[in-house]
């Protein structure tokens, strides 16, 4: 037993060298790993002040830190929701895009949520933005235990005029400065967590502070194995009282090819291919205001769907315009997206949004732009609780996007293979 604990005691690194095989081993997985894209699945929890609490609303940082140490304070879940998204990772940047489209376009993630705090940079840019050209000062903090692993800990603090990082609101986006705590592997110096901690945001933001949490692990990518980041748990926390809690995990990741593509926003398209044909222009747009009836194929389970998964259908009967020409047959398939998930957890309500996208006319995908037909869509409940038929009400006003409304007066939502919605064509914007 004593020649073992000798052992261990030689075994130990010195924190300078571990800091600097860390740095080493950042700077080499960003040298070596290709562009690579996941696929990010967003669970937020809102928790907002209840009981007493509830009547008052902080109007500044500091009247919320008041607020959080009185007597009785407590937070209580709200509402949450899902997300499913593709994240593109370049060296210093991430795209994003919903699962599975094969487009990636420059639009913030929240133009993707639609509301809610968000940040970036959990994939990639956030720990080689720590040892960039700017990096900060790093002070040893102890041996910890990370999910059973030994680990040194380096504390460090990034000045906002040496800051990359960007905090995202309704109004915009600012650089903060930042501070955390990296936990890397003695033996190998590779990062096994990361913590950061974002205080003394703008008033205009209306948050106080954000905290995100990741967790590393190897990850096979093309023909290599990275280490990338397997989950995030992130916390905002607002001046009214509200936190969000988000837990944000990436899987299936494979190196970024061609066969997607990026968009950006006022770009030209691209000119076609000598000796190729130009696209023909789509064959037809729908007039608004006619019917349309659409069997769904597949389950929607809102215990697993997300927003952003596809769904698809056929329809049921033939799209006809007001002359009685069929512009689009019975049968013919249709593709659209989930773009909302959300359960409502103080009443047991779940709401699922559905959006369809194209129509298949001769072989081809066409767009197709319907809102929720009259009447309105039903409840369907699923499991014993009983459905009390309401119809569905008016659309909540940060709720722009045309669709079909579900909402399920139960802690669980499931529309049903071959489930018939009934829609109406809508004029575009």
């Amino acid at each position: 037993m004593l020649l073992a604990a000798v052992a261990c005691l030689g075994a130990e690194r010195d924190p300078g060298e571990v800091l600097a095989r860390l740095r080493e081993f950042v700077h080499g997985e960003k040298a070596r790993i290709p562009n690579y894209t996941c696929v990010e699945t967003i669970d937020r929890v809102f928790l907002l002040p209840s009981g007493e609490k509830k009547a008052r609303t902080p109007k500044s940082c500091p009247e919320l830190a008041e607020f959080k140490r009185t007597p009785g304070y407590r937070l209580s879940p709200n509402s949450a929701d899902r997300f499913r998204l593709d994240v593109r990772v370049g060296p210093d940047m991430e795209m994003y895009s919903w699962v599975g489209a094969g487009r990636f376009e420059d639009r913030s993630l929240r133009d993707l949520l639609g509301y809610g705090p968000t940040s970036t940079g959990s994939l990639g840019p956030v720990l080689t933005g720590i040892f960039g050209a700017d990096a900060p000062e790093f002070q040893f903090e102890g041996v910890k235990t990370v999910h059973g692993l030994t680990a040194y800990a380096y504390s460090f603090r990034v000045p906002v005029e040496h800051s990359h990082h960007a905090f995202f609101w309704g109004g915009g986006q600012v650089t903060t400065a930042y501070e955390g705590t990296i936990y890397a592997d003695p033996r190998t110096g590779a990062p096994v967590q990361l913590s950061v901690f974002v205080g003394g945001l703008p008033p205009e933001t209306a948050c106080c502070q954000f905290t995100t949490e990741l967790d590393y692990r190897h990850v096979p990518v093309g023909a290599g194995e990275f280490l990338l980041p397997h989950e995030a748990l992130q916390r905002f926390v607002e001046v009214n009282g509200t936190e969000v809690e988000s837990t944000v995990t990436f899987t299936s990741c494979r190196e970024y090819r061609a066969e997607s593509s990026v968009a950006y926003a006022g770009a030209s398209p691209p000119a076609p291919a000598a000796g190729a044909a130009a696209a023909p222009p789509p064959p037809w747009e729908a007039p608004a205001g006619l019917p349309v009836s659409i069997a769904l194929a597949g389950t929607i389970d809102s215990a697993v769907a997300a927003a952003g998964d596809p769904f698809g259908g056929r329809l049921t009967k033939p799209i006809v315009d007001k002359g009685k020409n069929v512009i689009a047959p019975e049968g013919a398939h249709v593709r659209g997206r989930v773009t909302q998930v959300q359960r409502a957890l103080d009443v047991s309500r779940v709401t699922i949004l559905l959006e369809v996208e194209t129509v298949e006319i001769a072989g081809r995908e066409v767009p197709l732009r319907l809102t929720i037909g009259t009447p309105p869509i039903r409840t369907f409940p699923t499991g014993p609780f009983p459905s009390r038929g309401a119809l569905i009400g008016p659309l909540p006003p940060w709720l722009t996007a045309v669709g079909a409304l579900f909402r399920c007066s139960a802690s669980r939502c499931v529309i049903r293979d071959g489930q018939k919605t009934e829609w109406v064509t809508a004029s575009r914007p």
